[in-house]
């Protein structure tokens, strides 16, 4: 039986979306098979001090394994990133982000944000151990046709995770400074650990069935 229930960390962006989201509390997920696609859904948001980037597209790519398995990993592509309100654009490289049944949410390469122009960039290393995790999948079945006669399985996936690692190179990607702090630091390097990523992804295999089971 599906466990179907809003979740509280991300009830305000699963409202604004008008459905109900499984709990992350699964035991595996089930697939046909097959290459993996997929699109965002709304927005996707890396919060960097002290940038907020947010991409307005992304496209998905993976391999599902037939049967039962209990990790997926599925590349991300981000495009129409900016920051400052969308004054300033910025480049992000794909992530490999690996999903696990029982909700544990893992960054498998090196991502990395390049504001345009600025003279900055930030780093996000591999990681998994994030202060709050927030992952959850949620099951959309669409009508009936003759080739599945109980319609066809797509998975949704909702990230929200806080405690992300990065480093930034240069300023003003390593923060605000005084005018004289600046002329001798503005090359320096910084440390963060107080990041955060939240978005979702919408993800099917073609001409199969991808899905979460408990």
């Amino acid at each position: 039986m599906r466990n179907l229930r809003t979740a509280l960390g991300l009830a305000v962006a699963v409202c604004s979306l008008g459905i109900g989201v499984a709990s992350a509390s699964a035991h595996s997920f089930e697939s046909t098979g097959g290459a993996t696609k997929g699109v965002q859904v709304g927005t996707e948001e890396f919060t960097l001090y002290p940038m907020k980037v947010t991409c307005q597209k992304s496209t998905t790519k993976g391999l599902a394994p037939a049967g039962s398995f209990t990790t997926y990993t599925s590349e991300i592509k981000y495009a129409v990133c900016s920051t400052f309100s969308g004054s300033v654009k910025v480049a992000v490289s794909p992530a490999q982000w690996q999903y696990s049944a029982e909700g544990v949410e893992t960054l498998v390469n090196e991502v990395t944000v390049k504001p345009t122009g600025l003279g900055c960039h930030y780093t996000i290393p591999p990681q998994s151990a994030f202060t709050k995790q927030s992952v959850l999948y949620e099951d959309g079945i669409l009508p009936a046709t003759t080739k599945f006669p109980e319609g066809q399985r797509k998975m949704t996936i909702y990230s929200n995770l806080s405690g992300l690692v990065y480093t930034a190179f240069g300023w003003p990607c390593t923060g605000p400074k005084s005018a004289e702090a600046l002329k001798e630091e503005k090359a320096e390097t910084s440390e963060g650990e107080g990041g955060s990523f939240k978005g979702a992804v919408k993800e099917e295999v073609a001409g199969g069935n991808l899905g979460w089971v408990e």
